[in-house]
């Protein structure tokens, strides 16, 4: 299965995450059909492509399919249609994972904060 079809995949798992039909919708706009699920999956899709193109040649594309997979824990019914949570936090997780830049040569103190909610995220 190539990157793309495995990005797709959990891009459609995301998304009936994201589109959940409760058991007693108590309106007509809280029942999710299947094409529903499948824009929104492509919207996500979309975004997680052009990470792809922003990791480049040379780097392990599985990155951005893990970090799909991360953004499935911030993944709540309340998002619905919008993708824009998604697609800043996929950057911001893809760019943290494939700095653009370096740093200087006295470090960057922010690093020890994501050091320290890596480590209490892993504990919990």
């Amino acid at each position: 299965m190539s990157i793309e079809d495995k990005i797709l995949k959990e891009c459609r798992e995301l998304a009936a995450s994201v589109l959940h039909n409760y058991d007693k919708p108590e309106l007509i706009t809280e029942i999710w059909t299947t094409d529903d699920r499948e824009v929104l999956a492509q919207k996500m899709f979309s975004a997680a492509k052009r990470q792809l193109d922003y990791i480049g040649p040379g780097r392990d594309s599985e990155i951005v399919l893990r970090a799909v997979r991360y953004m499935g824990v911030h993944a709540i019914p309340p998002n619905r249609m919008s993708t824009a949570w998604f697609e800043h936090g996929l950057a911001t997780l893809v760019v943290l994972a494939c700095p653009f830049y370096s740093v200087g040569p006295d470090g960057e103190p922010f690093f020890e904060d994501l050091r320290r909610g890596m480590q209490e995220a892993e504990r919990e």
